[in-house]
């Protein structure tokens, strides 16, 4: 696959570079030339772990879906098109601005952590379930044992909510998290109304349920019909801040990063220049 990847991009005169590890990539990004076009090929992940460079350039970035999750290619219309076909197209069409979350995680060691993310944020379940299917590479099936083990070990935390300056009432909640694009988790689409281009991010929490209860939630989450819940909250959003009494799991674009008790979730609109085959 390798072979035919680099022999396609080198009819365009692309460089192809094959990481060795993500800090030699944000090097090579680094010294690139404002304004250029960069290819990711991979998933969600590969895209997460250089944002902050990809922002930085700033850079237009073109995306060919090989990964397990492909959350973000799924919101792009990419996931239909073959890899010639996601390729020929990351390198040759426009760029469009799209809307991008930034985490501010409080850390009482390393002090205010910034992370960037494109498709979500998870906070509490659907971050525990990340951090399990970590291990394994097999898509939406991964996500559903994940689930499974996550629902066993079901913990759910004391949560106060400040959004966009009005404090939500503190609830036990199983998850508060927050989405840039329709879908997470391998497809599963938990706001379908989602927008990269409309200056909001989404807002899902839901309160507490026991494990028989959210076990019975789960076919409701994979066919978009859990919002009617009453245990379900949605909203749009800017900003928010969240307070628990310990530290709740974290996940960025399917990547847990370190739990805390305190974070705050942010929109950047317009912050980086991404191709997309909406409407073709």
């Amino acid at each position: 696959m390798l072979g035919r990847i680099q022999a396609h991009a080198l009819q365009f005169d692309a460089d192809l570079l094959v990481s060795a590890d993500i800090d030699s990539t944000r090097r090579v990004l680094q010294g690139l030339p404002a304004q250029s076009r960069v290819v990711i090929v991979g998933g969600d992940g590969s895209l997460h772990q250089w944002l902050p460079e990809l922002v930085e350039g700033p850079f237009s970035v073109g995306l060919v879906p090989l990964g397990t999750g492909n959350d973000t290619a799924r919101a792009l219309g990419l996931r239909h098109l073959s890899w010639k076909q996601a390729l020929t197209h990351a390198l040759t069409a426009p760029a469009q601005a799209c809307d991008l979350g930034q985490l501010e995680v409080e850390d009482l060691i390393k002090g205010q952590r910034l992370y960037w993310f494109i498709s979500s944020l998870a906070a509490g379940f659907d971050a525990e379930i990340s951090a399990r299917a970590q291990p394994t590479r097999f898509g939406l099936p991964r996500y559903l044992a994940a689930t499974l083990l996550a629902i066993r070990d079901l913990r759910c935390q004391r949560m106060q909510l400040h959004v966009d300056g009005q404090d939500w009432p503190a609830a036990e909640v199983v998850l508060a998290s927050a989405l840039n694009t329709r879908t997470y988790g391998s497809g599963m689409p938990m706001t379908p109304d989602a927008s990269m281009h409309d200056g909001k991010l989404n807002l899902v929490q839901i309160q507490r349920f026991s494990r028989l209860g959210l076990l019975g939630m789960l076919p409701l989450m994979l066919i978009g019909k859990h919002r009617w819940h009453h245990k379900v909250k949605h909203q749009m959003f800017q900003s928010l801040r969240a307070q628990c009494a310990v530290s709740v799991a974290l996940a960025v674009d399917g990547e847990p990063v370190p739990s805390a008790s305190r974070w705050q979730v942010r929109v950047v609109p317009a912050a980086l220049q991404v191709v997309d085959h909406l409407g073709s």
